[in-house]
């Protein structure tokens, strides 16, 4: 029983902890949210693609550049 109660408080803990991660295009969409999640990024010691926030608004980025390059929109 001791188990089990440590278990489902182990899981509660854990799901209260991890943020919402957001989507490719919510980056694309919210600049400021994109800039400020890569500030973040850059500041933590974990490596960035570890962080699936992290991963997302780095994609967000590259694909905002490369759409500059070619003169497009997204």
């Amino acid at each position: 029983m001791k188990k089990l109660l440590m278990m489902v408080t182990l899981t509660f803990l854990v799901s209260a902890c991890s943020e919402e991660v957001k989507s490719i295009d919510y980056y694309k969409e919210h600049t400021t949210e994109r800039l400020k999640m890569l500030e973040e990024c850059e500041k933590k010691a974990e490596p960035l693609m570890a962080n699936s926030n992290c991963r997302n608004a780095n994609k967000a980025q590259a694909s905002i550049r490369r759409s500059n390059i070619r003169g497009g929109n997204y």
